[in-house]
């Protein structure tokens, strides 16, 4: 369901937090697209999450249904 959210969001801002280690933020975000979140959503994802959470989930769809991953979903489909 917050998949869904996340693929009709135009975007979102960052938390301003450390950026990860480029290779981890990129498998990250490569994880996240092939899950079916656009480019601009995993990396908004990605930056409010953060790149080890995403990479050290061996389930994407448990991931999603986590409470960490809804709150950066709502926040990157809220526009915050």
């Amino acid at each position: 369901m917050t998949a869904a959210l996340l693929l009709a969001a135009p975007g979102c801002a960052t938390n301003g937090g450390d950026p990860a280690p480029p290779a981890a933020r990129r498998q990250a975000e490569e994880k996240l697209h092939d899950y079916g979140l656009t480019n601009a959503q995993a990396a908004c994802v990605v930056d409010r999450l953060g790149a080890d959470t995403v990479v050290e989930a061996d389930d994407v769809g448990a991931l999603v249904q986590s409470g960490p991953y809804q709150t950066a979903a709502k926040a990157c489909t809220s526009g915050g």
